[in-house]
């Protein structure tokens, strides 16, 4: 786990829209909320729409 900057607050995510776009783009300044050292990391975020889990992940490595 990398070391938080400070207190960290999340909103929670809307996504519920009548007519959702077919390709969403997702953001996280990692560096803004974490010190990270030269390492490989992951990030993982899930959602739930209706029953269905949906987890979406992105590996990264700082050099």
């Amino acid at each position: 786990m990398a070391k938080t900057k400070g207190d960290i607050v999340w909103s929670d995510d809307g996504f519920e829209t009548p007519k959702a776009p077919l390709l969403y783009c997702f953001r996280f300044p990692v560096g803004w909320y974490y010190y990270l050292p030269k390492e490989k990391y992951r990030i993982c975020k899930s959602f739930h729409a209706k029953r269905e889990n949906i987890e979406l992940s992105a590996e990264f490595e700082i050099k």
